[in-house]
């Protein structure tokens, strides 16, 4: 490895061990990943989902969703779903058919879910996880009657649009 490379792993807090380990070389290279330039504020979202937005944060994200609705570039997730789970879904920097599989942690009481996509192609560690997994917290309520992760779950089971081959699971909830 050269000098300037090992200096900038170093500089990144990545040791030896975890670069031997495989972990997401990425940032120290200078190429973190970003939301596209349509998506929705990373901090009002953040706020949303996270159950502490305001009436102006949801304001704003729905003032997006309109926004981008007449836009006819820069939007892969469906039509018909709520401005939080668009703007959640707006936060992941892949399209859907670089999507390798997809795993959802469901949580309790209407608490953000987390869905991580594992890229396709990339390597996977012995627990199942890789370095290149992109963690998204969407809205919580998988039930039935309720939006954020069912409007997603019903996206992938029943989409046109979703990807030939792209596995989902759901795993315990945390």
């Amino acid at each position: 490895m050269a000098p300037a490379t090992r200096k900038r792993y170093q500089g990144a807090g990545i040791t030896r061990q975890d670069y031997y380990k495989g972990v997401d070389l990425r940032a120290a290279r200078g190429h973190k990943p970003r939301p596209a330039p349509t998506a929705a504020p990373a901090a009002i979202t953040e706020r949303v989902i996270g159950g502490e937005g305001t009436m102006a944060d949801l304001d704003a994200l729905t003032d997006w969703a309109d926004r981008l609705a007449a836009a006819t570039f820069g939007r892969w997730w469906p039509t018909d779903i709520s401005a939080d789970t668009a703007a959640a879904l707006s936060q992941i920097d892949l399209h859907p058919d670089q999507w390798g599989s997809v795993h959802f942690i469901p949580a309790g009481n209407d608490e953000p879910w987390q869905m991580i996509i594992t890229p396709k192609g990339a390597p996977i560690n012995a627990d199942g996880t890789s370095p290149y997994d992109r963690v998204v917290l969407i809205p919580g309520g998988g039930g039935r009657d309720t939006s954020g992760a069912r409007e997603v779950l019903d996206w992938l089971t029943y989409g046109e649009d979703v990807p030939d081959g792209l596995e989902w699971d759901i795993g315990g909830t945390s």
